[in-house]
């Protein structure tokens, strides 16, 4: 029953990170920010949830559960932060953040300094729809005590 109750905790928390949130945003680096240090993970969450579900030893008695996930993600979560961002984006006529690092310096500031000194180097690049799984692969990397590992999220 391990898969079970790991899927009912991870549902449980699910639930409670989006009843903790809020996603009313005033600016664009409010929202970039809030997702990088907030709301990933929520898709996380849901992530493992329904994995575990798929797995689970009697998906049947997640059954209940699942709906209430399913309408908490997609009612409380996804739509109000999608409103949100739709409102800050029609303000918006072009798609820079103040602050936020944008995707096409990417190489420049991140990869040719390792080129430059013949250092080998490892990039995997997610987007924000995975930035979550990003995290959960860095803890792992970092886990391994051979790594070293990093995240910084830029706008594309």
């Amino acid at each position: 029953y391990e898969n079970l109750y790991t899927a009912l905790s991870y549902g449980s928390n699910l639930l409670d990170e989006i009843r903790k949130s809020t996603f009313i945003l005033s600016e664009l680096k409010e929202g970039f920010e809030a997702y990088t240090k907030q709301h990933y993970k929520i898709d996380f969450l849901y992530r493992k949830y329904i994995y575990l579900c798929q797995i689970a030893e009697h998906p049947n008695l997640l059954k209940d559960l699942t709906v209430k996930v399913e309408k908490a993600y997609t009612n409380s979560f996804l739509l109000p932060l999608t409103k949100a961002w739709q409102t800050l984006l029609d303000s918006n006529t072009i798609w820079q953040i103040p602050g936020i690092e944008e995707q096409r310096g990417f190489y420049n500031k991140y990869i040719q300094p390792y080129i430059e000194r013949k250092n080998r180097i490892f990039v995997i690049i997610s987007d924000a729809f995975r930035y979550e799984a990003a995290v959960e692969f860095r803890e792992i990397l970092l886990n391994e005590d051979r790594y070293t590992a990093d995240i910084t999220p830029v706008l594309g």
